[in-house]
């Protein structure tokens, strides 16, 4: 319940703001992809009207040889993470976009 009234009290916050509603959500240290928030996120963002997220996914990340040990394994798992999340935005419809490259 409370990430529920935290999230809402940020669009609203937003929204006064700015004037306007976000275009898309993005949670800072990919916070927006922990199963248990993205459910509630998911139905909180289709309700607002807000159709986009960004899911991040690395693409190429295997050939990022450089990229060692623990931090390797932490980045694989908010990917899968980011993986199971973009399931539950779909089923909200929202889409998502990933990182470029």
């Amino acid at each position: 319940k409370k990430v529920k009234q935290e999230i809402q009290a940020q669009l609203h916050w937003f929204e006064d703001t700015v004037g306007f509603l976000p275009t898309h959500i993005d949670g800072h240290q990919h916070v927006h992809i922990i199963p248990q928030v993205c459910k509630i996120l998911a139905v909180v963002m289709k309700n607002a009207g807000i159709y986009w997220t960004r899911i991040p996914i690395e693409r190429n990340f295997d050939g990022c040889a450089w990229i060692e040990e623990p931090r390797r394994s932490f980045y694989k798992s908010v990917m899968s993470q980011a993986n199971d999340a973009k399931q539950v935005f779909s089923c909200h419809g929202v889409r998502q976009v990933t990182n470029p490259t």
